[in-house]
C-alpha cells in the first residue's frame, strides 16, 4: 500500500467521496468556529482512525461558497497508520469504517452529509492538480404564472428555497440556451471573477482563461416535491477549473438574458473586455444565490490514484523546517 514516512510517523493518503447539504453547514472550508464541512470531515476521519487520529489532516479538492451543495466531491486525507493497519486494508475493514463514519455523521446532523466511498492513493497524487474536470449543476425553478410567482409560496416552492433559484415566468428556455452557447468554449473569464478592489492592490490576477467544455440547460425535476405549476431546469457547466464565484455569475447572466433583462451584446462585452469590475458595471447585476448550485462530480483518470504523473510533494510530507508554500490553484 501507499504508506509514507513523515517526521510525525507513518501515514497513508486517502481520497474520500462525500455528499453534503450546504444549507446545513456555515461554510465548506475550515472556519474559526470549526464546524464547516472540512472541519466536520477532519473530525469524522480522525474518529474512525482511532488512536493518534488527532494527527489526521484533510484538504478539499474544490472550494465552494457557503450554501453551495455537493452530490459527489472528494476530500484528500492524510491519516496515521496505527499498528500497521490502514483504513482500507481489507474490504471488511473498509466497509466497517464507511458505516462508522456515516453513523457518526448521522448523529451530528441527520441527512447533512454522508460518505459514499474512499480509497488509498499514491502520496504523489494531488486531488486538485490531477482533476480532469469538474461538473456543476445549477437548479432553476420557474412558476408558470405570475400569480404563482407572486403569491405566498406553495409547499413545493417552500421545499425548493434552499436548493434552487426561483425565477419569474418571463423566463425563456430558448433565450437561456442562447446565453449558454455564448459562454461555452475558451474565454478569459475575468469579468466573472470575484476579485475585490482591495485585493487587486495586493496581487495580480490569476490565470482567468478557462475552457468551458460544456454550458447547457436541460429539463429538471423537483428537489423534494414536484409541482405541476412550475417548470424545472438544470444549468450544467463542465470545466477543469473555475475562478472564484464564476458559475454563480455565469448563471446570473444566463438568467438575466432568459427573463429579458440583458441583451446578448452585453454578454459579448463581458467576454471581450475581461475585468472583475465589469460584472457590476451592468445595472442591477449580482451573482446568482449559492443555494441553487450543486457540485455534481469531480473526475479523475483512475490511473492517477496509483501512478500519478507528475508526482507532487505535499507539505504534509515534510518537516516544518523544510515546509514549502505551493502556489494556489484556481477551482
Amino acid at each position: 500500500m501507499f504508506n509514507v514516512q513523515t517526521p510525525q510517523g507513518i501515514f497513508r493518503r486517502y481520497i474520500f467521496w462525500l455528499r453534503y447539504d450546504g444549507s446545513r453547514f456555515p461554510e465548506m472550508a475550515t472556519n474559526v468556529r470549526g464546524c464547516g464541512v472540512v472541519d466536520t470531515m477532519q473530525k469524522c476521519i480522525a474518529y474512525i482512525a482511532g488512536d493518534a487520529g488527532n494527527l489526521t489532516r484533510v484538504s478539499p479538492s474544490s472550494r465552494t461558497d457557503s450554501g453551495v451543495h455537493a452530490i459527489k466531491t472528494p476530500i484528500i486525507a492524510h491519516v496515521p497508520i496505527i499498528d500497521g493497519i490502514g483504513l482500507d486494508d481489507t474490504i471488511e475493514i473498509k466497509e466497517r469504517n464507511i458505516k462508522k463514519a456515516n453513523a457518526i455523521l448521522d448523529k451530528i446532523d441527520p441527512g447533512a452529509a454522508n460518505l459514499w466511498n474512499f480509497q488509498s492513493v499514491h502520496p504523489g497524487f494531488c486531488s486538485r492538480r490531477h482533476v480532469e474536470y469538474r461538473r456543476y449543476v445549477y437548479r432553476l425553478v420557474v412558476p408558470r404564472s405570475m400569480e404563482t410567482y407572486l403569491e405566498k409560496p406553495s409547499l413545493p416552492l417552500i421545499s425548493e428555497m434552499k436548493y434552487s433559484w426561483i425565477l419569474p415566468p418571463t423566463f425563456s428556455v430558448e433565450r437561456a440556451d442562447a446565453a449558454c452557447k455564448k459562454l461555452q468554449g475558451v474565454h478569459n473569464m475575468a469579468s466573472f471573477f470575484k476579485h475585490r478592489s482591495r485585493d487587486r492592490h495586493l496581487d495580480a490576477f490569476e490565470n482567468t482563461t478557462k475552457w468551458l467544455r460544456h454550458v447547457g440547460i436541460t429539463r429538471g425535476e423537483g428537489y423534494n416535491m414536484h409541482s405541476t405549476d412550475c417548470d424545472y431546469y438544470n444549468v450544467t457547466v463542465v470545466s477543469r477549473s473555475f475562478v472564484r464565484e464564476q458559475i454563480r455569475r455565469m448563471v446570473a447572466v444566463i438568467a438575466s438574458h432568459a427573463i429579458g433583462r440583458l441583451p446578448l451584446r452585453d454578454i459579448d462585452w463581458l467576454l471581450r473586455t475581461p475585468h472583475p469590475a465589469n460584472f457590476f458595471a451592468i445595472a442591477g447585476m449580482k451573482a446568482a444565490p449559492p443555494n441553487g448550485l450543486f457540485l455534481a462530480d469531480v473526475s479523475y483518470d483512475p490511473a492517477s490514484f496509483v501512478d500519478p504523473l507528475p508526482r507532487y510533494v505535499h507539505p504534509w510530507d515534510v518537516s516544518d523546517a523544510k515546509r514549502v508554500q505551493f502556489p494556489p490553484l484556481d477551482d
